[in-house]
């Protein structure tokens, strides 16, 4: 299966499953014109407390349908793979709910001095007027004891919209990115 192929919002499973983590968390601050922020940031971090990363087999690129990997929540409760896997999940939820998404290729320098691929999800927030919000629900609200006043990453399109980094790499949206390359976008449709 290609990434975007493996992106099956439009499964049963992954829609009935995104609606239901999107109410999880935050209900007191879904209102007006937040409500979609807070759903974004509800999936982002049902996903994320559940993630553990495991390889691919030796050898080969396996691409994970969203739908499949939300079916390992009945063996354990914890989602598994590696980042193609984390951003396909998380790039259905999104999409499923009505959100846009992007998935951004990168390299990355590892402790033992190889670079490798890695791939990350980022979503739509708003636009650039709208940066003082997102980072008030993230740092003063919803993440508080995730974030820490740690500063909020983000991409700034030719548009002026804002796309949050929704990777794993730390338990609140907008954590830091594990690297400033971007080989390569890859917008959902």
């Amino acid at each position: 299966e290609s990434m975007i192929a493996a992106i099956d919002y439009r499964n049963p499973i992954v829609r009935n499953y995104a609606a239901t983590i999107a109410v999880k968390h935050f209900e007191l601050y879904e209102r007006g014109t937040n409500r979609i922020l807070v759903q974004f940031f509800s999936v982002f971090k049902e996903i994320r407390n559940r993630w553990r990363y495991v390889y691919d087999p030796m050898g080969n690129e396996y691409f994970a349908l969203a739908s499949e990997t939300i079916q390992q929540l009945q063996l354990d409760g914890k989602f598994k793979g590696d980042c193609d896997d984390y951003s396909i999940l998380m790039a259905a939820c999104i999409k499923a709910i009505g959100g846009e998404v992007k998935l951004v290729r990168t390299l990355v320098s590892t402790d033992y001095g190889a670079t490798v691929g890695h791939v990350y999800p980022e979503v739509k927030v708003g636009s650039v007027k709208n940066i003082e919000n997102i980072n008030y629900l993230i740092r003063e609200v919803l993440f508080s004891e995730e974030n820490k006043d740690e500063p909020i990453y983000y991409h700034i399109d030719k548009d002026d919209n804002v796309w949050l980094n929704f990777d794993y790499n730390d338990y609140y949206p907008g954590g830091k990115y594990q690297s400033k390359i971007r080989k390569a976008e890859l917008y959902v449709k």
